[in-house]
């Protein structure tokens, strides 16, 4: 499809809502105040509006590949203190199934993949050394889904220790983090852990 398609479908889909609402557009061209802060995969399968059945305004995305959250990632770190100063009351780290990067994370060798790629997947590499006891047990189908969870309980457990969420709880900030996954091939949402409302929930987080 060329841009210029995309650009016409552009245009319909704008009619198509001031055509129902005439201020869809308006009441979110000043200022926004979402509720949610979403960090996922950047999977073309998954779209989180969609997904939760939510309207413009309410989720806050961070997309990057395999959805993962590291303290070194200036990009998700940056993401998570601004969804904080827009006032977002809930944090959702989601994986999902038939996950690309987590396949990678789960099969590749030391040389493995294109580079950059592999360099992205060595936080997943780091989740199957650490249940690398539950994983090798397991039929790679059944490894793969366990891994996609395993990785989005390490980012819930990030984000429950990152700074700004830390800072957050700190302050009396109503702030809750929840895990969850996406599965592609029904379109559900499965919860894996939460909602996390402060340090003293994290003792309950599943193994990561």
């Amino acid at each position: 499809m060329s841009i210029s398609s995309l650009l016409e479908r552009n245009k319909d889909w704008c009619e198509s809502c001031e055509s129902k609402d005439p201020s869809y557009f308006s009441k979110w061209g000043t200022s926004q105040a979402p509720e949610y802060f979403y960090i996922g995969c950047a999977d073309s399968r998954v779209s989180p509006d969609l997904a939760m059945n939510l309207p413009p305004g309410s989720v806050f995305v961070h997309r990057n590949l395999g959805g993962l959250v590291n303290h070194k990632d200036l990009n998700v770190m940056s993401c998570l203190e601004y969804a904080l100063v827009l006032g977002v009351k809930h944090v959702i780290v989601c994986g999902h199934y038939n996950c690309g990067a987590c396949k990678g994370g789960l099969l590749w060798g030391p040389s493995d993949g294109p580079p950059l790629t592999a360099l992205a997947v060595a936080d997943v590499k780091a989740v199957k050394a650490a249940h690398q006891a539950e994983l090798e047990g397991l039929p790679t189908d059944q490894a793969w889904d366990r891994i996609v969870e395993l990785n989005t309980l390490n980012g819930v457990k990030n984000a429950c220790m990152s700074f700004p969420i830390q800072n957050a709880w700190k302050e009396g900030k109503p702030l809750a983090v929840h895990g969850v996954v996406y599965n592609p091939a029904d379109g559900k949402l499965k919860e894996l852990a939460g909602p996390i409302t402060g340090p003293e929930d994290m003792k309950s987080l599943p193994s990561a």
